[in-house]
Parts: structure tokens; C-alpha cells; sequence
């Protein structure tokens, strides 16, 4: 079942996706005429940063396309059996969800960090679109989730702006009922060039 943001999302893909096709053509002299590869350099390459926990399902973290680096959505976890990344994990007594946000931010915004230093790119200068999804603790009714109900994604904020300190991209926040990895509350994919 699609949402109306959802199906935003995807019509927002599929507008950068031919507007990439058509710069990597015509822009970046990495294609021929016929949309060939020159000078044996692939189209598109996988980017594997050392230091990132790599994902246990079939895709890439980062992708580069000519000058354009697309970052996988990034969670603050190992890719284990327990989930959440250890460092990211919170007292249980401490109830307070912005301490996991903030935590859980630092832990993506660096792996972040060293998949544009993989892909050749810095986050601070190139990042051009960023798409975060929030936890939201009250999903239920009607009209939203935030106003009034308590939520902030300030500790996202604040961590954020530690890592991209001026002419911050695009941005786009969702709030939503979980992610895919139990206890995490972040999740951040971007785009560069």
C-alpha cells in the first residue's frame, strides 16, 4: 500500500534518476553517443567504505554515478544479530527518546562521513538532498505527527549540523512507526555530487 509520501518519494526518485541519466549523457563526457562507457570506467560503481558495517542484504551502501554519489538509507546498527549498533544502545530506565536520536544520529552521521570519503566526495561540500525518517511515538491519529505531541528531532539537529556546518542540502523528514532494525529511531539516506 502506498502513502501519499511514499508515492512522493518515489516520483521524486524517478525525477533525480532521469535527471542523472541525462547529465551522465551529456554532461560528464562518460558516455558516447550511444549511452557506451568510455574509457573503460563502469556507469555506475559500488562503494564498500572500510569501518561502515556493511548490509546483509543484496545492495550497495553508496552507488557513484559520473559525479553523483548515492548513499543507502543508513540505521545505527551493525548488521547483527542483536540489531542496534552497541554503541547506540540506551539504559533501559532512561525514557527520554532524544537521547537514542542523538546517539543514534552520531553513529550515521559518521558512517555517513567516511561512505563520501569512500566515494570520493565530502558530506560537508557535495551533499545536495538528504531524506531522514523519524520514529515518531504517536503514529495513530489523524493530521501529523508532531505538533503538540511532545516529539522534537532537535538532538538530530544539533548532531547533523556538527557534520554539515554550512549550505546544508535539501531535506526532507518523515515520521513513521518503526524502521527495519528493532530500537533504532534514525534512519538517513543522502545524495551528493
Amino acid at each position: 500500500e502506498h502513502t501519499c509520501a511514499t508515492d512522493s518519494w518515489v516520483a521524486a526518485v524517478l525525477k533525480i534518476a532521469a535527471f542523472v541519466s541525462v547529465e551522465l549523457h551529456l554532461g560528464s563526457g562518460l558516455l558516447s553517443s550511444k549511452g557506451v562507457p568510455l574509457m573503460g570506467k563502469p556507469l555506475i560503481e559500488a562503494v564498500w567504505p572500510d569501518g561502515v558495517p556493511s548490509p546483509r542484504m543484496p545492495y550497495s551502501p553508496a552507488v557513484k554515478a559520473g559525479a553523483w554519489v548515492f548513499i543507502a538509507g543508513q540505521l545505527a546498527s551493525n548488521f547483527g544479530p542483536e540489531g542496534l549498533a552497541a554503541e547506540c544502545a540506551t539504559h533501559p530506565d532512561v525514557p527520554y527518546q532524544d537521547v537514542a536520536q542523538r546517539l543514534q544520529t552520531a553513529f550515521v552521521m559518521k558512517n555517513l562521513e567516511a561512505t563520501c570519503a569512500a566515494a570520493g566526495a565530502s558530506l560537508d561540500d557535495h551533499s545536495l538532498r538528504i531524506y531522514n525518517w523519524f520514529v515518531a511515538p504517536d503514529q495513530e491519529r489523524d493530521g501529523g505527527t508532531w505538533p503538540g505531541d511532545g516529539f522534537t528531532i532537535t538532538p538530530y539537529l544539533e548532531e547533523r549540523d556538527r557534520f554539515l556546518t554550512h549550505d546544508r542540502p535539501a531535506s526532507t523528514g518523515m515520521g513513521i512507526k518503526n524502521l527495519l532494525v528493532k530500537d533504532t529511531v534514525v534512519e538517513i539516506d543522502l545524495i551528493l555530487k
